[in-house]
């Protein structure tokens, strides 16, 4: 299904929003609390990346909308990229993930997902 930009880019940060925080986020309490949440099975896992590697390839996206799009490392939700990165600590690896329903990054320390970030609704 295919939506118009604006409506796109609310849905994005509704969906960011509402699993980040709410329903994932509960995974990553459980991670903080010392109970390990795994990676969804519904999860396919492409190689750990950088902060910095991420960060470069979302301005070359924000890039081609420069007059639309906050030249920020992922635009409009930028903000909870911050938060996103901000739990990264040495050791923890960054994987880009394909779902039926989302794209995006999880945060993994060890086996045990801390976060996810939700980049892109298909």
């Amino acid at each position: 299904m295919m939506f118009h930009r604006p409506f796109r880019t609310l849905l994005l940060a509704v969906m960011a929003a509402s699993l980040s925080p709410v329903a994932i986020g509960q995974e990553a309490a459980g991670s903080a609390q010392g109970q390990c949440r795994a990676v969804p099975r519904s999860f396919t896992l492409d190689q750990p990346q950088s902060v910095e590697e991420l960060e470069a390839n979302s301005l070359k996206d924000m890039a081609r909308e420069p007059d639309r799009l906050p030249q920020v490392p992922f635009g409009f939700s930028n903000a909870r990229w911050l938060d996103f990165k901000s739990k990264v600590m040495r050791g923890d690896e960054i994987r880009r993930f394909h779902d039926p329903g989302a794209l995006g990054y999880v945060l993994l320390r060890g086996s045990c997902v801390l976060d996810i970030f939700v980049a892109t609704v298909v």
